[in-house]
């Protein structure tokens, strides 16, 4: 398994818009000079490898498995809705439920936002698609 961690950093640039006639300061003269400070993050990522004991290898594959029960049940949850009632669902939607589902105790993964990024995924899924159907590109 490997994990990994990003890293923004940001870095300055900056760009004069006009220079000093004169040659004070090597042209950076702060009566006339304007300054404008761009910041562009770079993003770096640092990867380590997990070596997980049995019982922390089952326990992260319940948690995969769990994340993927939950990404096809909001998927035909949408299917559904949409064959049934023509109700387009959104990501709110089903994000509203999740609290219900994990008191209920069907529900096992570790965090609510574990649950949100997988229903964020599914709407971004969908978004994406929608958006090549309507440029009529090739949808799949």
């Amino acid at each position: 398994m490997r994990g990994r961690r990003s890293l923004t950093r940001p870095t300055l640039s900056l760009h004069a818009t006009r220079k000093c006639g004169t040659d004070c300061h090597a042209g950076l003269c702060p009566r006339t000079f304007l300054k404008r400070i761009f910041v562009r993050y770079v993003r770096r990522t640092c990867r380590s490898r997990l070596y997980p004991t049995r019982a922390q290898a089952r326990a992260l594959h319940a948690q995969v498995d769990e994340a993927c029960r939950l990404y096809n049940a909001a998927l035909d949850e949408r299917r559904s809705a949409w064959r049934m009632h023509s109700i387009n669902l959104s990501y709110y939607t089903q994000a509203s439920q999740l609290k219900a589902i994990r008191a209920d105790g069907s529900l096992f993964v570790a965090n609510i936002s574990a649950c949100q990024a997988v229903l964020r995924h599914i709407d971004n899924t969908f978004e994406a698609f929608f958006a090549r159907v309507k440029r009529a590109e090739k949808a799949g």
